[in-house]
């Protein structure tokens, strides 16, 4: 498959997820999680913190899956969402704890 047909496929999948299909859901998650590892991997090397950034980035996808509208590649989408996760987690664990 190339670039064009994943879009095409991840945004069928989107559509599907905002309708509540949650095998579609499944699918972008198995798809987008090896990724999601890798770029948040660099970001940060906490192998805990990345899954929770991954898990609350696919959660953000599933819970506003009616909102992406197709103005960029679904990948886009996911990454934007799961960079501010990591840089909100990032900042989280800078800031002392009272």
């Amino acid at each position: 498959m190339h670039g064009g047909a994943v879009d095409a496929s991840d945004a069928r999948l989107i559509s599907a997820i905002a309708g509540g299909d949650r095998r579609a859901f499944e699918v972008l998650y198995r798809s987008y999680f090896p990724r999601l590892t890798r770029f948040l991997h660099c970001m940060t090397r906490n192998v805990q913190l990345i899954e929770e950034i991954v898990n609350d980035t696919m959660l953000v996808v599933w819970q506003k899956a009616f909102s992406f509208d197709g103005t960029c590649k679904p990948s886009t989408w996911i990454f934007a969402i799961a960079y501010r996760k990591a840089c909100k987690a990032i900042k989280g664990l800078d800031e002392p704890v009272d």
